[in-house]
Order: structure tokens, then sequence, then C-alpha cells
């Protein structure tokens, strides 16, 4: 059931939401009267939830009287703030959220000035400071008295930030991307908590307002939630709420079961669905297509990119015939036909999504399979570095412009592990894929140019390091041999300058992906330089190295065989601190790095600032280029006795997953040594 009142319609319209059920209509009055007050020159609109009253008719006319909108969904009878939030900003049509209690009174500048900092800061989540006013202090006393913001201010005691409640303002963009407030929170608690920690995983800053004259005041009324604790149920019901937001590590919530879900919401993942060769034709893109749909998580749009798409009336499906293609879901995630995903997986990888993490993948299981379909061999688990980059499961945010080249989906996904992003790889597989006989070794050596590609990357932005055995050329016939096998070519080179001269040959050459690195200190001083290519034509390999070589650069070339590129025991960050700290570490003292993901436009800031610290002993920059991708680390290291002050000006430094703080033992240093 729903009462409109008459709203003014604009791009910028505010929306406030107010969640009430039976107590308390005059503090509900008061406070709608204060939100109009505040927000006298904004277009806006209130709207009062009413969850589950047990008379609804006054609320009704609350409403018609101050001309805000009446929103009554169906409940089950429990009281959940997080629900009827959900319900109202469903309803409500502002690009700006704010979500107030009804017992608050906001002063006439509060709400202007959360608008204002919103339109300024839009990723932000803004809070507004309560005061709660004294014991007795209700809204018939308020009434009684009038408003007097300044005796309200100077009566009213500050409320202890460790909670959130009262008003959380947040643009649509950033809501749509926590997907609302956790609606299996109900009861009393924590929802405000979990919101605000959310937001903070998901790259949102929460901004506390505390000014002078921009306050709201928390109207005294007999706590319900001490009487209601005294309830077993109620007991457990907080419990379940403590346990949710101080355990739960995802940002985006509601993934399975929403019941408020807004129709114009962004969807929260986008999956590709990519027709091919090795697909068995239409049926296998169509089971493909089928298990996508399938999926428990429905909040998603489906992009298929075929030539004979699949003839559907859902209207999350829309179909495309090229390659390029651009996504609008908060992740996204690439199938290929052929692939059948588990009914449940989205939602297993979107449940195992922390802080740091950029992507998260599976292992493909595959089968082969006859030309009538009929199984030739057992389903087997594929090694994780042939099918984590083909199987991710990615931030859009982290991708450039939100499009995806689905013939490059492998070298996007290790480009973006390359920027510093946390990867994680689940078992076990939840993604299976068949293929005909006749496509089983070109499949197979597809994967494996993938998951070199992915090993390469990683290796030189630190995150694995290279096992490469002996190194060397190799006669042209030993060359030949390997290419009639199958093995692709490695180039490698070294010297001074050859990060810029390699970069610009390998550019136009014939080399299928190329990787370089090089290490240096704040001043410029490179500390180690070295490139790779991986060619599948002999002769643009030789030609590769008769260049390194009129270059004046040391150049070899090997076949890469099938040893392991990777020595999987070292892994994640730490590899670019142990490789700075062999050179730049103190011989005794154990220390702690900071490093940055920077653009290559902050970095003389980030320096600078690292620089200007007194604990800091070194400040190095590495930069990668892999392909036509570039990333730039900042590592600055400190004694392992200013760690704190090193982590606390680190933070200044950027967003979640951006910045990291690795720490140098003793034991490590023996090691590293």
């Amino acid at each position: 059931m729903k009462y409109s009142m008459k709203v003014q319609e604009a791009s910028s319209l505010v929306s406030v939401v107010i969640g009430f059920k039976d107590r308390g209509l005059g503090r509900l009055t008061l406070c709608v009267e204060s939100i109009h007050a505040s927000l006298r020159e904004i277009p806006h609109e209130v709207i009062v939830v009413d969850y589950g009253s047990q008379r609804p008719q006054p609320i009704v006319d609350l409403c018609n009287r101050q001309e805000a909108v009446y929103v009554r969904p169906q409940t089950n009878g429990e009281w959940s703030a997080a629900r009827a939030r959900n319900a109202g900003v469903a309803e409500s049509k502002g690009d700006v959220i704010l979500a107030a209690d009804a017992d608050m009174l906001f002063t006439p500048e509060s709400l202007v000035r959360v608008v204002r900092q919103l339109s300024s800061h839009p990723q932000e989540i803004v809070i507004l400071q309560c005061r709660d006013l004294p014991l007795g202090y209700s809204d018939e006393k308020v009434r009684e008295e009038g408003i007097n913001w300044a005796r309200l201010t100077a009566i009213g005691q500050l409320r202890p930030r460790w909670g959130v409640g009262g008003l959380v303002g947040i643009r649509r963009k950033v809501w749509d991307r926590l997907r609302g407030w956790d609606e299996r929170m109900h009861t009393y608690g924590g929802e405000d908590t979990d919101f605000a920690k959310r937001a903070q995983r998901a790259g949102s800053r929460i901004e506390w307002l505390d000014e002078p004259g921009v306050a709201m005041f928390h109207m005294w009324h007999p706590s319900a939630t001490a009487v209601a604790s005294r309830d077993e149920a109620t007991k457990l019901a907080i419990a379940e709420n403590r346990r949710i937001h101080t355990s739960d590590n995802t940002f985006a919530r509601n993934r399975v079961s929403w019941r408020y879900l807004p129709t114009n919401m962004t969807p929260l993942v986008s999956v590709i669905v990519v027709d091919q060769e090795n697909a068995r034709g239409s049926r296998g893109f169509t089971n493909t297509l089928a298990s996508v749909m399938g999926q428990t998580v429905s909040d998603i749009e489906v992009v298929q990119v075929t030539d004979s798409p699949v003839r559907t009336t859902d209207p999350r499906i829309r179909s495309v015939t090229g390659a390029d293609v651009s996504v609008n879901g908060t992740f996204v995630s690439v199938a290929f036909a052929g692939d059948v995903w588990a009914h449940d997986r989205l939602e297993t990888l979107l449940g195992a999504w922390e802080p740091g993490v950029g992507l998260i993948s599976d292992r493909k299981s595959i089968r082969v399979i006859d030309g009538i379909g009929n199984a030739i061999t057992q389903f087997r688990l594929l090694p994780a570095d042939e099918t984590q980059a083909s199987s991710a499961l990615v931030r859009t945010e982290l991708l450039s412009n939100g499009r995806i080249q689905t013939h490059r989906w492998p070298q996007i996904v290790s480009s973006v592990a390359a920027s510093g992003t946390g990867w994680r790889v689940l078992e076990p597989s939840h993604n299976f894929c068949e293929v005909d006989i006749e496509t089983e070794e070109v499949s197979a050596a597809k994967r494996k140019s993938e998951g070199l590609q992915v090993r390469m990357n990683l290796q030189l932005c630190g995150l694995t390091e290279p096992v490469l055995g002996k190194e060397g050329n190799v006669s042209v016939d030993e060359i030949a041999r390997c290419l009639l096998d199958g093995d692709d070519l490695l180039v490698k080179i070294s010297g001074a300058s050859s990060v810029i001269r390699a970069s610009e040959y390998w550019s136009r050459s014939r080399a299928t992906s190329w990787f370089i690195s090089n290490l240096e200190t704040s001043n410029g001083a490179a500390i180690g330089e070295s490139g790779y290519a991986i060619f599948d034509d002999p002769l643009a390999a030789l030609e590769a190295v008769e260049w390194a070589k009129t270059q004046g650069l040391t150049a070899s070339i090997e076949p890469l065989g099938s040893r392991t590129l990777v020595n999987e025991s070292v892994a994640n960050i730490e590899a670019v601190v142990q490789n700075a700290e062999r050179v730049h570490g103190s011989v005794s003292e154990p220390g702690t790095w900071v490093v940055v993901t920077a653009e290559y436009s902050d970095i003389a800031q980030i320096e600078a600032s690292l620089r200007a610290l007194a604990t800091v002993t070194t400040v190095l920059v590495r930069r990668v280029q892999a392909n036509e991708t570039r990333t730039t680390f900042v590592l600055a290291r400190a004694n392992h006795e200013h760690r704190a002050h090193l982590a606390k000006e680190a933070a200044k430094l950027g967003t979640d997953g951006r910045v990291h703080l690795v720490d140098i033992t003793h034991h490590q240093k023996s090691e590293v040594r």
C-alpha cells in the first residue's frame, strides 16, 4: 500500500527514508517537520515506511498532513529496520538517500550540510553526530517548551561513535554496490554498524559531521531494546545480528534472498556468455546460458556474445555480436560456451569475498566427450594456474571503463592482479566444462598459454618469483623441435635501459605477450631490470634476440617446456618486499615496509609524503609493464619500532586493497639474506 503526496521531480532529488512501527507518532511528526525545514531549499521526498503497525490509519493521516510518502510493505510480523529501509529505498526516486530514525530532530542546517558533503564526495558515507536529550525530555517536552536549538545543544549529551544510528547519508550508486541493509538482521541492533563496515570494505570513507549548527537530537523515550531484551527470542536475534556484522566480511549483501529489490538498480554481477568453436554448436552455448540463468544469485545481467543469440523475454539478458562488451554490474565474470556452472557458483564466490580481494576464482573441472556427446573421460580438476584467470569474478571498478574484450579476458584478469589487488582461488570446483576430443589438444594449448601469461604477470609484480632453470641460447634445430611439440619460446633480456628500449620494440613485434619490470630508488637509480617475451613464431623470437644484441643488451632464447615457472611457496606482495629487503634492509634490525599501488600522476606526491616521515629510512619505486598496461609500486621502509607510526601515515595514502604493510622479522631476515 502506498500513498504519495506531490513531490518535486529533479535529478538532484533527495530521498529521506524513515522506518516506523506502532510507537511514537508524536516523535515521528516532529522528525518529519524538522526534515522538511532542514531541506527547505532542496527538492526532496520523505518516505515513511510503516513496517507492520497495528493501526496504520493515524500514520496515513500524518503523511497526508506532512506531505510524505506512505509505504506499507508486507511483513512477517517481526520488526526489521534493515528491511524497512530497503523497502523505502525501493520506492524512492532520489540520487541521494538519507536513512533517518523516527525519533530524531534535525537542526535547520544539518541535512543540507549532509547533502552538500555527498555532492562533493559521492563515494563517502556521511553520518551525523547525535546528541541524546536527557531522561524525560520527550517529544511532549519538546512541544511544550518549543524548539530552542541553543538549549538543546547545551543539555544534549554527545553519543559515543561506536554506533552509527540516527542518520546515514549515501549516494544511490554506492547503496547499489552494497545492496542495501542486510535483511537477515531483525529485531534490534547491528544493521547500521554492519552497513558502515561494508561501505569501508567497498572503498568508501566514513565522514562524521560534527560542526556548529549541524546536529541531530535523539528525543528521549522508554527503551524498547531494554524491554525486548528480556525475551529469549530477542536475545537470540540480537546475538545473530552481532554474529553477522562481526563474521561476514563481504560488502554486497542480500545476494540470494531480497524482499525489497528496487527495479531500477544496477545488477550485482554481469556475466558475459561467449560463444566459441569448441562449444559443440548451439547446444553447448545454450547449456552454458541455462546454467548462468539458474544461479541462486538472480540479481545479474547476462550478455550473450554470439551471432546466434538465444531468444528470450528475460529482461536480464541482452545480446551483442562484437568482442568489446560494456557491463554494468558491481562484479563481472565470463562464461565460455561449453562451461556449466553449479547452481550456487556465484553465491559461493561472492560469499568468500573479504577486504583487500579484487579477484576470486574457483578451479575448473573438464572432461572430454566424443562427437555425439558421450563422455570419454571423467571430470578432472585442472591446475589452478590454467583456469584461475578464465574463471575469475572481478570487481568491475578495477577494469578500464567497465569495458571488456572477451577474447583477452585471461590477460585482463592477470593485468588486474598485476595492479596489486588480492586474488583468492577456491576449491572445490563449481565450474565444469566439456570439450570435443577433436579440440582437446587445442584447448589444452590455449589454457597453457593463458596460465603462463598469468604466472609471468604475477611474477613481475613481485607476487611470485620465476624458476626458469638453466639459461642460454639453444640451437635453431632445438627451437624447431620444441615448436613441433607445441612449445612456445621465451626470450629474456637484461641490461641498462632495457625497460624503455624493450617496451618500445615489443609493442611493435610479433610477441604473443611481453613483460618488463624494474626496481629503482627514489632518485631513479636502477636496482634491477629484466624483461621477458613469449613467441610462438621462431623467426620472430630470433629477430628479437638479434635486436637486443644491437642495443647492447644481454639476451637469451629457450623453450618453455613443461617446467614450473613459479615458486608456489612465494606468494602475494611479500615477494616485492623481500626483493627490496635484500638490497636496502638493515642487516640486523627487523623492519616494516609499506607498499602503495600508485597511479603514474601520484608517484611524486606519494614519494614526497613517505620521504617526509622521519621514521622512514628507504623509499623505492617498482615499475611494471605487461603488454600495454603499466603499474607502479612505491615502497618505504622503517625499523619495526616505528611500525605504528608508519601504519597510521600509510592509511592516508590510498583505499583498501592499494596499501599494504609487510613486516620483516628476525626469522624472515635470515631467509631473505
